[in-house]
């Protein structure tokens, strides 16, 4: 069992320095709070696609819509909570913003209470201070993130682990057991705990009766399961699948561990159609989904095994990226995909203040976490919560934000680090302090190493990118123009600061410019079709068919083997064989023409525009007429919608039944909103009927 260690304040010393630390870290907070109100980063859905995701979500449970209809894809703890704030006090974000800076500052209470129990009081007191000074709670408890969250409910779960295995009674290990649960239900990663929270019972009870650790850890065990069998029966309910917990498991493993990654969070494509990581919250809050055909589970488990197969079949490469995650998740720079703390600073001078960050925290939390690591009885909750968010970062990818729920635990372990320190000087133990300062230094060495993978500029392009756009949304289209620029000068190759600039050349008439901004797009970029799309519609607005053909030629000779290859296409192909066919069409090439649009079909059987377009060239020749037919009615079915019959409709018009058209047209009028091109057909139809009298 833990004991309390012997170094103590006076009461009334310690409850007045707790409160000045606590006011302390309010004041900051609420500066910060009140300095950001009108900056955009308090704009959540400019920026963050995961903000704007939670957003959505807490919308709908605050309208009634409480149980789903998917299983969970994203830790449902964060979401649920701002529904009922939603429910109860509306969905301004000024007050979420206000409610998490205040449980941010309670934090630093958490913080003082785990150190005063496992080192001291002094040292508690010390850490709660490290923990004020950090500037990225700030940072992250004025963002519509689960992050400070998670922070607080990992605090929580601590200190009821740590009185748990002081008390040791049987109620505080089914608290134990409920918060491990919360903090699973929040971040799916924190069930790793109870692996290790089992094992540290039976070793915490050793020489008591064997009844007693047993006793203990069934109780744990059904305080888990308590919180976490009802989201798994609500994710069968909804979804006839299995999924334990949330979906997205699969889809970050896969995204940390393929031959492209290089350890930290990246843009990818799964190997899906329609599948882009960065499409998922928008497909699953839409319905669109991505994977008709599949389960979650099942696309978890395909994911992994794609990851596996490259893990097992290039053992070195894996081992290589592996050694990348680790230097950068222990690294000073602060990995983000939008939520960028020196992008923050621009509009906030409190964040340009020397407050504490990872850089500073890292090597003495570091030290002080391996000095402890001897003790793994004594301190084993504060390792523990160390060491899950890292293990996590190792397993799928490194993003500052998955790291933070570790930092409170660090400035404990920075505390101790320093008091050790503080001790061997006033011992006058210069050996000891000697191999203190060369490991410190060490230490800081790797904290501080230049690590090529970070791509610091890529990321803060990325989240000025956003900023540009959120501009542009404004209409502020000359800041945002200027913005792009600033951002294309310090990373040409910025997808959304490029694609921005291009299509704000292209509202200024500036097509050869932005010609070349997509260009760039597509050079940089091949995999992402969209740059091809879009280079094409500006080269056919300027006349240049050559280049037009000869792009479409390149596009699909790189594209077309690989989707063979894979059995699957990416969803823009079709598109581009489109593109292609209008263009032959245009010159007259008819065979050419009908082929692409054929394939274009092929690649993307489930596109109606794509379908619709090769019906109704094939309507157009006789010798393809009845093959169109045909294809009309396999697709109108038995209940076939207004889009359907006005298609049906139009080739029988093209095969001269005018009777049979019309009946079709006025099916498709009637059953749906009006349409202008069923209305422009009936119209031309009637014109023909009125000649034929």
């Amino acid at each position: 069992m833990i004991r309390n260690p012997k170094n103590r304040l006076r009461p009334v010393s310690a409850l007045r320095w707790i409160v000045s630390i606590w006011a302390l870290g309010l004041v900051f907070r609420l500066l910060y709070f009140f300095q950001c109100r009108d900056c955009p980063i308090a704009d959540f859905h400019y920026l963050l696609i995961d903000s704007n995701f939670y957003d959505l979500w807490a919308k709908s449970l605050a309208g009634g819509d409480w149980v789903g209809g998917e299983a969970f894809f994203m830790g449902p703890l964060y979401p649920y909570c701002l529904g009922l704030v939603y429910k109860f006090f509306g969905t301004e974000f000024v007050l979420v913003r206000l409610i998490q800076t205040l449980v941010g500052s309670v934090s630093c209470v958490g913080v003082f209470w785990l150190g005063k129990r496992l080192f001291g009081e002094r040292i508690g007191l010390l850490a709660a201070l490290l923990f004020n000074l950090y500037g990225l709670f700030y940072f992250y408890e004025n963002l519509l993130l689960g992050t400070s969250l998670i922070v607080s409910v990992t605090l929580l779960c601590a200190i009821v682990l740590v009185e748990a295995s002081l008390r040791n009674r049987w109620w505080w290990w089914l608290a134990a057991g409920i918060c491990v649960g919360v903090c699973a239900v929040g971040k799916a990663n924190m069930l790793m705990a109870a692996l290790f929270v089992i094992p540290w019972i039976v070793v915490i009870n050793r020489g008591r009766p064997r009844w007693a650790g047993l006793s203990r850890c069934s109780v744990f065990a059904a305080g888990l399961i308590l919180t976490v069998a009802p989201v798994t029966v609500r994710n069968y309910v909804v979804q006839k699948d299995f999924v334990l917990l949330t979906a997205n498991g699969g889809f970050n493993f896969y995204l940390g561990n393929n031959p492209d990654s290089d350890g930290v969070w990246m843009r990818s494509e799964l190997p899906y159609p329609g599948a882009n990581i960065d499409g998922h919250v928008e497909a699953l809050m839409t319905g669109r989904k991505a994977y008709r055909t599949l389960q979650p589970s099942e696309i978890g488990s395909t994911l992994v095994k794609e990851s596996w197969a490259f893990m097992t079949g290039s053992p070195g490469d894996y081992l290589v990226l592996l050694g990348k995650k680790f230097m950068a998740s222990v690294n000073a720079v602060e990995v983000c995909n939008r939520d960028d703390y020196r992008f923050a600073s621009r509009f906030c001078w409190f964040l340009r203040l020397p407050l504490l960050s990872f850089g500073l925290l890292a090597p003495l939390g570091l030290l002080g976490f391996l000095l402890c690591a001897r003790h793994v009885r004594r301190y084993f909750v504060p390792l523990l919560f160390v060491l899950i968010p890292f293990a996590t970062m190792l397993m799928i990818f490194v993003l500052s934000r998955y790291r933070l729920p570790a930092v409170p635990f660090l400035c404990l372990f920075a505390a101790q680090a320093l008091a050790g320190a503080w001790g061997l000087l006033e011992r006058k133990a210069w050996k000891g302090l000697g191999v203190w300062i060369i490991a410190l230094a060490g230490i800081a060495v790797l904290v501080h190493w230049p690590f090529e993978s970070l791509r610091v500029n890529y990321w803060r392009g990325a989240s000025n990118a956003a900023y540009a756009s959120y501009l542009a949304g404004k209409g502020l289209k000359d800041q945002a123009m200027d913005e792009a620029e600033r951002i294309l000068s310090m990373n040409p190759n910025e997808p959304i600061a490029l694609d921005l600039h291009a299509q704000l050349l292209i509202e200024k008439g500036q097509l050869s410019r932005a010609a070349n901004d997509l260009r760039r797009g597509v050079a940089h970029h091949p995999d992402d079709l969209l740059w091809v799309l879009q280079l094409a519609i500006v080269l056919e607005h300027m006349g240049r068919f050559e280049e037009l053909s000869a792009l479409y030629e390149e596009t699909i000779a790189r594209e077309e083997p690989k989707a063979l290859e894979r059995g699957a296409a990416p969803p823009l192909l079709g598109r581009i064989f489109l593109g292609q066919g209008q263009l032959r069409d245009g010159t007259g090439d008819r065979g050419g023409a009908e082929r692409a649009f054929r394939k274009a079909v092929h690649y993307a059987p489930n596109d109606p525009d794509l379908f619709d377009t090769l019906v109704l060239y094939l309507a157009e020749d006789r010798e393809t007429r009845g093959e169109a037919l045909a294809m009309a009615e396999r697709s109108a079915g038995a209940a076939p919608t207004a889009r359907q019959l006005c298609l049906l409709g139009w080739v029988h018009f093209k095969a001269g039944r005018l009777e049979e058209a019309r009946s079709l047209l006025e099916r498709a009028q009637a059953s749906g909103p009006q349409n202008p091109t069923v209305r422009n057909r009936l119209k031309e139809l009637e014109q023909k009927l009125d000649a034929r009298r």
